[in-house]
Order: structure tokens, then C-alpha cells, then sequence
């Protein structure tokens, strides 16, 4: 197998001359996605880097399965390597938004470009949808390319010179002194009145609350440990409560603690964090003492008893 560099347009192309089974030459040309200017030795790195792994593995054409059928196999492949609530967004990020565009396309794997897939990002913010949405979907497109690359299914990932969707920051709305007083009185007397009085005032997620045991209660040293959660998901039509056992690290809930004069340190360090984006001291901890103070603002701020 031999290759050379050849300039089509303002862009260089690879061209790659085999020779099939009955001995008789053919000639293919691979696009290296990189424009003349300057680039001379990027593609020339890239040819050779080419003809080394086909040298290795020898030469294959490209894939001709579905690219939307491709993703349905991937998803489900993938599904051993998130946690359960992940693969379900994944499959409904598959069958409402990936599959049903690239299926119009009737691209196979072996052709899926980086334009087709610019092309989707693009008419997924032009129909309202949220852009850290479509980020996710992009994210689930490029590390199933990842995976098909690794596989030597295709030879570069097209994902690379597609312009990823810029994230929209969340902004949460957060619950006052007032307002939560209001929330625990509602609750006072039901069934739910505990769980919903440890998300108040400990902030864990909704999976979190239901994921205790007693076993999370240390009463002589006062505290509670987090070590598990529960969540719900929905796959085929059936239902399921699955315990996890991989917790996230990261929270919102911080605007009821800074209004009552609370330092980010002691917030991170009450809520159990590994670590705060803009706290400048990742490894430094609160005097334990200063916990109680905490339970003691809220108390106060909260009017319990």
C-alpha cells in the first residue's frame, strides 16, 4: 500500500492505492479535514500515521452498517458502563432525537461526516431545545465514534471538527427561611414529614433522603452519613427502584446558609462535598464543633424546636 498527499479545493486529501483480491490496483481518496494553509506537515503526520495502521491491520473499507443502527448497538453495549439513570436518558435521547435524524440521512458509519453531525447539534438548538440537551446528545454521539475508532471501524472521529453546542449555565431557584417553614409545616404529621425535614435542612437530593437507613445514623457522635441513594428509572415500559451506591459530590443548596452569614468552606464542609469549584482551598476542613453552630443558625432561622 502506498499514499500520497494531494490538494483538492483549499483542502488536502489522502490517496491511498491498493490493490483488491484479483491484483488490480484501486485508487481511494480520504479527506484529512485540514485546509492548505499551514498545514502541510499535519497532514503529512496524518498520511503517515494512516499507512502505519494499515500497514498493521491491513486496509478495510468502510463500515457499512446504519450509523443510527450502529448507535442503537452502542447504547446498549455502553449501558454496563453508567449508572442505570444515565442509560435511560441515553436510550430517550436515542429514540426521540439521534436515531429518527440519522435514520432520514441513511448514512452508514463508515460515511458518517462531521457536517451531518454539525448539522443535527445546529437543528436541535433551532428547535428550543435546551443547549446542555443537545450537549448531551453530542457527548453520547462522540464517545460511541470513540468507540467505534478504537474498534478500527472507521478511521478518524468526525466528531473532532464538529463546534460543540456552548452550555447554558443553570440557575436554580432556592427556597427562604419562610419559605421552608412553610414547606415543613405542610409536611408536619404525614408520612413523608421526616425525609422531607432532611432534605431541608441537610440539602440531599430526593434520592438520597429515601436511601437511608438506620444504619446512616451514628446517635452517639450525632451525625449522618450518606452512603447510598435510590432512583427510579423507566426502561421497555417497566419500572424500577435501584440502590446505588455512587453518589454525586456536588450541591445547590447553599442560599439559606450564606444569607445567615455562613462561609462557602463551612457549607462545603456541612454538605459533605470533596471539593467546591470556587472555593480556593480544596483540602482544608470546618472545626467539627462548628456544625453544631450550623444546626443552630438553622434552627433558629427555621423557628424549631
Amino acid at each position: 500500500m502506498t499514499g500520497s498527499l494531494q490538494i483538492k479545493g483549499d483542502t488536502y486529501y489522502m490517496v491511498i492505492n491498493t490493490k483488491n483480491a484479483e491484483g488490480n490496483r484501486k485508487q481511494k481518496w480520504i479527506s484529512t479535514k485540514l485546509s492548505v494553509k499551514g498545514n502541510k506537515r499535519k497532514a503529512e503526520h496524518q498520511l503517515n500515521v494512516f499507512l502505519a495502521e494499515c500497514g498493521e491491520k491491513g486496509y478495510s473499507e468502510p463500515s457499512k452498517v446504519l450509523f443510527c443502527d450502529y448507535m442503537v448497538k452502542w447504547v446498549e453495549l455502553h449501558r454496563k458502563n453508567v449508572q442505570p439513570k444515565t442509560h435511560e436518558t441515553n436510550v430517550f435521547n436515542l429514540k426521540k432525537h439521534v436515531y429518527p435524524f440519522f435514520r432520514e440521512t441513511g448514512l452508514t458509519l463508515g460515511n458518517i461526516k462531521s457536517e451531518t453531525i454539525q448539522d443535527y447539534c445546529d437543528l436541535k438548538l433551532s428547535e428550543g431545545l435546551n443547549p446542555n440537551s443537545v450537549i448531551r446528545q453530542y457527548a453520547m454521539i462522540r464517545t460511541a465514534l470513540n468507540h467505534a475508532y478504537k474498534s478500527k471501524l472507521i478511521k478518524v472521529n468526525p466528531c473532532d471538527w464538529v463546534d460543540k453546542p456552548k452550555s447554558k449555565r443553570y440557575v436554580a431557584e432556592f427556597y427562604n427561611a419562610d419559605e421552608i417553614k412553610r414547606l415543613l409545616a405542610l409536611f408536619r404529621g404525614t408520612s413523608i414529614e421526616v425525609p422531607v425535614f432532611i432534605a431541608a435542612y441537610f440539602g440531599l437530593r430526593r434520592s438520597e433522603a429515601i436511601g437511608l437507613q438506620w444504619s446512616s445514623l451514628d446517635l452517639v457522635n450525632g451525625t449522618l452519613t450518606v452512603r447510598q441513594k435510590i432512583v427510579r428509572v423507566s426502561l421497555e415500559g417497566k419500572c424500577e427502584n435501584i440502590i446505588s451506591n455512587t453518589l454525586k459530590t456536588d450541591s445547590s443548596y447553599r442560599t439559606l446558609l450564606l444569607a445567615l452569614g455562613y462561609s462557602m468552606k463551612e457549607i462545603q464542609d456541612w454538605l459533605g462535598h470533596s471539593n467546591y469549584k470556587t472555593t480556593a482551598d480544596l483540602y482544608s476542613h470546618v472545626d467539627p464543633r462548628n456544625k453544631g453552630k450550623m444546626i443552630r443558625g438553622l434552627t433558629s432561622a427555621l423557628g424549631e424546636n
